[in-house]
């Protein structure tokens, strides 16, 4: 899923050059009951809108509610309604400004409204706002308060527009997405990029995800995510004969036990990286895959090839024919901010691991079948042990070994 949003996430959509398009878009692609709304005003659309906040959908779609509507324009619920209806629904998108339909705005002081139980904030910007004349910008006084603007919009422009606490993630909590839309051309992406470099290189940064792409094209591309989370499914099942991540345990696919855990679990991207078939699979949870060519190199190539794919602040990888794993174990692995995190019993040392983007060179020097455990031993010292009991470190190798633990609970 695109912004890798999770079931219950309230999402409020800030910006100009896109937002709306972009609230529908999603609202047609999530699944289950999707709430959509303002916290402000918005264009009242072709949508069948519901004003009582009492009414709860039946069956599956979006569902577009307002308090009211006046001159062609829907009002959104106060904060206190509104966090009631969220309750009944799947997911949750909220329009949280307005730009009079410009490319680029300035925030007022009142403005975006954002509510405290949104966890998830994405802020739309027009790449094409690049070099175009001051006109096209919605609140231009305000703009100019968080950014030096001469006679056009440069990139500099847009970096503070995303990274100044009064811009376009102002008053946002949690998960910060940014989405660089209509990049749809070649000159287009160049600018993307150049901005992503600017904003990255910022002291000021601190954005969970870029995407880049383009709302009218349907084309989406996850350029940066901040937490990645890896499951290594890419082995040769050299003891069995056939290809054991789908083999039959406790009823479902083996590989199945650690993706059903892991989408509980928030993260920017969610990744297996396979030899085989799993595509069905891994999209059934939401996560991406990467194909590894070259799985008789060993775990090593895995876990480069995983690094390799995305740009991220924290890798957490776990087996995917691990299938003991408790919750308060994959927590701790996930939620520690630790630079290293590893999982141990006794004197063993163990996966799941993370890392944080500091070893991220070290992981791309790996070699042959030399796991993660060549890193954790070099930095010790910097590294935090989660204890667990024996029981959640087996891990499956053998149709011998599936029919011994196929009753352990």
């Amino acid at each position: 899923m695109i912004f890798n949003l999770i079931e219950k996430d309230v999402v409020s959509i800030t910006g100009a050059g896109g937002k709306t398009s972009l609230m529908f878009y999603l609202a047609n692609k999530l699944k289950g009951k999707v709430l959509v709304t303002t916290s402000t005003k918005i264009y009242k659309s072709n949508n069948k809108v519901c004003f009582d906040k009492e009414e709860i959908p039946s069956a599956d779609g979006y569902y577009l509610y307002a308090k009211k509507e006046e001159n062609k324009k829907l009002s959104g619920f106060n904060r206190d309604d509104l966090l009631e209806i969220v309750k009944n629904f799947n997911y949750t998108l909220i329009e949280a400004d307005g730009s009079k339909e410009k490319p680029l705005k300035g925030w007022s002081e009142k403005e975006p409204v954002i509510h405290n139980f949104s966890n998830v904030t994405i802020g739309v910007l027009n790449i094409n706002a690049v070099f175009s004349s001051l006109n096209q910008v919605f609140r231009l006084e305000e703009l100019k308060k968080i950014t030096n603007i001469y006679d056009k919009i440069e990139i500099d422009n847009l970096k503070d527009i995303v990274l100044n606490e009064n811009g376009l993630f102002k008053n946002s909590v949690n998960r910060k997405i940014l989405f660089i839309n209509q990049v749809e051309t070649v000159v287009s992406e160049n600018n993307a990029q150049k901005l992503y470099q600017k904003l990255t290189e910022d002291e000021r940064f601190d954005l969970d995800q870029i995407v880049i792409g383009s709302i009218h094209n349907n084309r989406f591309k996850t350029i940066y995510s901040k937490k990645s989370i890896v499951v290594l499914a890419s082995g040769l099942s050299k003891r069995m004969a056939s290809y054991k991540m789908l083999e039959k345990f406790k009823g479902k696919p083996l590989v199945e036990h650690i993706l059903s855990k892991l989408r509980n679990y928030p993260a920017s991207k969610y990744l297996i990286v396979k030899d085989r078939e799993l595509d069905q699979l891994a999209s059934k949870y939401y996560f991406e895959t990467v194909l590894n060519k070259n799985n008789s190199s060993g775990i090593s190539e895995s876990l480069k090839l995983a690094v390799a794919e995305v740009d991220a602040d924290n890798y957490s990888f776990f087996l995917g024919d691990m299938p003991f794993l408790t919750a308060d174990t994959i927590r701790a692995i996930i939620n520690n901010n630790n630079q290293i995190t590893y999982v141990s019993c006794g004197d063993l040392i163990s996966a799941p691991v993370s890392f944080n983007r500091k070893y991220k060179a070290e992981i791309m020097l790996l070699e042959g079948d030399v796991g993660a455990k060549k890193i954790v031993q070099k930095h010790f010292d910097k590294a935090v042990k989660v204890l667990v009991d024996k029981r959640e470190l087996i891990d499956i190798d053998t149709q011998e070994e599936i029919d011994k633990y196929e009753g352990l609970k």
